[in-house]
């Protein structure tokens, strides 16, 4: 994947939340490629570990996390283990979400709330997590959005 000669990521450390498998991973072994240091958190804490082990044994740097997104307290956590393995945290990337499965009038309300928690709060609650720590000299922001229609 070509990089825009405007961004570097080498020596960058970035926190991938849901970074253990499908784009999530995908996102952070390219990430290394250009030199990015990664901090994989997931749910699947074995997963996170094994893409981790994967971007070292290509010759990256990255460490594998455990992290619900939906615990405020866990992903406080997973930022301060990041940091503590990596320094601090230059990118945040929240790839986690939930789509619809079925018909929208099918839906019970608990499952609207799970895909807002999801796709909404879980967003609030990682960057809520990084943003107390200071970021001298970085006022670059990048949001990544994914939008499956059925």
């Amino acid at each position: 994947m070509p990089v825009p000669r405007h961004m570097s990521f080498a020596g960058k450390h970035i926190l991938v939340l849901g970074g253990a498998k499908g784009i999530g991973q995908a996102l952070a072994a390219e990430l290394a490629r250009h030199g990015a240091r990664l901090s994989v958190a997931d749910l699947d804490l074995a997963s996170a570990q094994a893409t981790a082990e994967a971007i070292c044994k290509a010759g990256g740097g990255a460490q594998g996390l455990p992290a619900d997104v939906l615990a405020a307290d866990s992903i406080a956590e997973a930022v301060r283990a990041a940091e503590r393995g990596c320094g601090p945290v230059d990118m945040l990337i929240n790839n986690v979400g939930a789509i619809i499965n079925g018909h929208p009038e099918d839906m019970p309300l608990a499952e609207w709330y799970r895909i807002d928690e999801l796709n909404a709060r879980a967003v609030m609650r990682g960057v809520s997590a990084v943003l107390p720590h200071p970021w001298p000299g970085r006022g670059r922001h990048c949001r990544l959005d994914a939008q499956l229609d059925a």
